[in-house]
């Protein structure tokens, strides 16, 4: 399981860092700067799906281990709202 979650999180790690080498890439390139915000736009954005999966993996981990099904909704609500605030 970690190593499949590992190998997940590699990947994505490498296609942000594609899209960071595309933006700076275009630095030398590209004229329009929308061009250049929509990049990072977009780099930032794949990173922010990346932390919110990361804390979303944290956060089952500990509604896995909750003593009670109110803790447990409790931590399904804060997955909820990791997600609406980074994506």
């Amino acid at each position: 399981m970690i190593e499949r979650r590992n190998q997940r999180i590699t990947a994505r790690l490498r296609r942000i860092q594609g899209q960071i080498v595309s933006l700076e890439r275009s630095l030398a390139t590209e004229r329009d700067i929308s061009v250049l915000l929509q990049r990072a736009v977009a780099a930032r954005g794949a990173m922010s799906g990346l932390v919110a999966d990361l804390m979303e993996e944290r956060l089952r981990s500990l509604q896995a281990s909750a003593a009670s099904d109110e803790a447990r909704a409790e931590v399904a609500e804060m997955i909820d709202i990791v997600h609406g605030y980074l994506n």
